[in-house]
């Protein structure tokens, strides 16, 4: 009997490939579009002709009051608290990997649920667990960190083994027209335009000053939500040194500026962290972190009991409130947590 397989299905050329390598695996692909957002109606349109492409049946499953309550809502929560979230982190185990879709898999009888993220389920001794893709420059384990791993043996991600260019060649070699699939969504895939923008109009923005780290007033902000951790550019002072965004204090309404030597730091605090370990493991104290999706691994140590304090063995810049720390041992993801 054929293995079946429930496949999330964007639009895009990713799961368009994904669902291409699981056909030639000899699996049954249902495709399951999730209609995340009243102006989706494109992507959700490309999905179909994709579905159509493949000659697989597909489904729209509205999951729009589960996305706007844990994803949108939770975004500018974050906003305006003064930290920056990473939307695709919250998305994945509550939306893409949560119950609703669990449960459409479980009622059509599929097996597995697949994606077109690029990165790998490994299994030893009966112990399932996440690593990283072969190709590095698209890895994408650091958004699946909190995607329970209870789930990881029902989980297939068909890209894992393949360069991105061999998914464009495979598009071209099937005849996949660019008319076809969807362009590559940016963070925030649920609005067109910046999170600036989407700040603009979704937020109460109230004038505020822009101080130095020693309290100095440098001039006035339009609100600072519309301001990232690490922001050097369109900031309007004048300075004698470049001047970088430090902290944004919400009870203040402050946006404070520091140089780049008063942007590094070597520690911070974990909260919320999931890990995934054998029964017969320990987390190690020395490991390798990325503190944002396309920052470089760096060493550190790790308290193995909470609160986890990390400490960086070479200070790094910008270390971000609300974005996330994800460990790895190797290939293989250990866990992570948001950046206290």
């Amino acid at each position: 009997m054929r293995k079946t397989v429930c496949l999330l299905i964007s639009g895009g050329i990713d799961s368009a490939i994904a669902a291409h390598v699981l056909l030639q695996n000899g699996y049954n692909v249902h495709a399951l579009h999730l209609h995340l957002f009243p102006s989706d109606s494109v992507s959700q349109d490309k999905a179909r002709k994709i579905a159509s492409f493949f000659d697989i049946p597909f489904t729209v499953l509205d999951v729009q009051d589960r996305f706007s309550s844990c994803v949108i809502q939770t975004t500018l929560q974050s906003y305006q608290a003064g930290v920056t979230p990473n939307p695709c982190i919250l998305c994945n185990p509550d939306i893409k990997f949560g119950e609703q879709v669990q449960r459409f898999a479980s009622e059509h009888s599929l097996q597995y649920i697949a994606t077109g993220h690029y990165a790998n389920i490994q299994e030893e001794q009966g112990f399932s667990y996440l690593s990283k893709a072969k190709d590095a420059s698209k890895d994408q384990s650091y958004f699946l960190y909190r995607v329970p791993s209870s789930l990881y043996p029902t989980l297939l991600f068909p890209l894992g083994g393949l360069y991105k260019s061999e998914v464009k060649e495979m598009a071209r070699a099937i005849g996949l027209s660019q008319d076809t699939i969807s362009k590559e969504s940016n963070d925030l895939c649920f609005y067109e335009g910046s999170y600036r923008d989407f700040a603009k109009e979704h937020l109460p923005l109230q004038k505020g000053d822009i101080v130095s780290i020693d309290g100095e007033k440098l001039g006035m902000h339009d609100g600072y939500s519309l301001y990232t951790i690490g922001q050097r550019q369109g900031l309007g002072v004048s300075y004698s040194e470049p001047l970088y965004v430090n902290t944004l204090d919400a009870s203040q309404n402050q946006v404070c500026l520091a140089t780049r030597q008063q942007m590094m730091s070597s520690s911070f605090t974990l909260k919320n962290a999931v890990w995934n370990l054998s029964a017969e493991e320990s987390l190690p104290t020395k490991l390798a972190v990325k503190i944002r999706y396309r920052s470089l691994e760096a060493s550190c140590t790790i308290q193995n009991t909470p609160p986890y304090e990390v400490q960086l063995h070479q200070p790094m810049f910008a270390i971000t409130p609300g974005q996330s720390a994800v460990f790895y041992a190797g290939h293989r993801l250990l866990g992570g947590g948001f950046i206290a």
